[in-house]
């Protein structure tokens, strides 16, 4: 017989898709409104004052670059998700990436739905419980600030990006990762992380987890060189590196996915300031680097999206059996990695 507590922890597991609020959407609206209206901005500075014919007549070997920085950050980015979730549940590679194309094309939707649409899936087709994701999800955030506060320290340290900065690296990567494993072993984490012990206890979903996160504000800064290499710009390492922390801290924001991205990036750009003459305006830049990634998610998500969405309905029919209960659509979850397995 269940007991009331075991009744409200079910609920709690296994309960509906989340959904977004109406004080939320109307927050999301505005800030895309607002965002809007600062990417207008923009786009006029850059177009009265930039330079486009270098973009027009730009090497081929630059644009392609420019491009393929985005196609490596969106593959990067589904590994990192496939890496992270194996310790509780295997989910195929292929899957994984798809869902990452439709889920950030959906981030540019007045209402940011690439969160939901991740929530959506994951519960109704792999069957994963609420809690389980967002352990899931906890854990990735972890080693992308893990990533940031690795190249953050090894830059403030060695700014010319050298083989030293390298070595620092390699050091932070070592120490960052050694760390992770310690925290997995916090008794408050292992009592309520709903999974984030074993994702942060596993070797794989920690050290691949971390350099697939590296590698992914790599092709930030990939993105930013190739832009400034483009518009004729020369600047630090040091400073890409920062601009491409910029571009990815606030491409995370939940509100407003235009407009406040570009801003920043241009804004820091102009505080930094450059080794060169500059003659072309840093809002063009920005547009630059930021439209790259748009013209590689937006038609890759829609081209996922049929596919997507009849996943999903697939999903939502296979967990609801004639009598009304649910069941998962998908085998069942990898028990828990021994600890006396998996140490460092």
């Amino acid at each position: 017989m269940k007991s009331d507590q075991d009744d409200k922890e079910s609920t709690v597991n296994d309960g509906p898709v989340p959904s977004v609020s109406r004080t939320r959407r109307t927050i999301e609206v505005a800030g895309f409104v607002a965002g809007l209206g600062i990417l207008a901005w923009l786009v006029m500075i850059a177009i009265r004052e930039g330079d486009w014919q270098r973009v027009v007549q730009a090497d081929r070997s630059l644009l392609v670059g420019l491009l393929g920085c985005t196609i490596l950050s969106a593959f990067f980015n589904g590994a990192a998700f496939w890496t992270t979730i194996r310790p509780i549940k295997r989910v195929g590679f292929l899957e994984l990436q798809g869902v990452n194309l439709v889920a950030t094309m959906l981030n540019y939707a007045p209402v940011r739905l690439g969160m939901i649409s991740r929530f959506a899936w994951h519960m109704r087709v792999d069957g994963l419980r609420f809690l389980d994701v967002v352990a899931w999800f906890a854990s990735l955030l972890v080693l992308i600030l893990t990533a940031l506060g690795v190249l953050g320290v090894a830059t403030l340290i060695a700014p010319g990006v050298g083989a030293g900065w390298w070595v620092l690296v390699a050091i932070g990567i070592i120490v960052a990762g050694s760390g992770l494993s310690l925290i997995a072993r916090i008794g408050w984490i292992r009592r309520h992380g709903r999974g984030t012990d074993r994702i942060l206890k596993s070797r794989l979903a920690r050290w691949v987890g971390l350099l697939l996160r590296l590698l992914d504000v790599g092709t930030y800064a990939g993105r930013i060189a190739f832009s400034l290499a483009i518009l004729g710009i020369e600047m630090t390492p040091s400073h890409i590196i920062l601009l491409a922390v910029v571009a990815l801290v606030t491409n995370l924001m939940p509100v407003g996915r235009f407009g406040f991205r570009e801003l920043a990036v241009a804004w820091t750009a102009a505080r930094l300031g450059s080794d060169s003459v500059v003659d072309v305006p840093w809002e063009q830049l920005a547009l630059l680097e930021s439209g790259a990634e748009l013209l590689v998610y937006l038609p890759l998500g829609i081209l996922c999206a049929p596919w997507f969405a009849l996943g999903l309905r697939r999903g939502g029919l296979q967990r609801v059996e004639p009598d009304g209960d649910e069941t998962s659509s998908s085998g069942p979850d990898i028990p828990s990695i021994d600890p006396d397995q998996d140490r460092d």
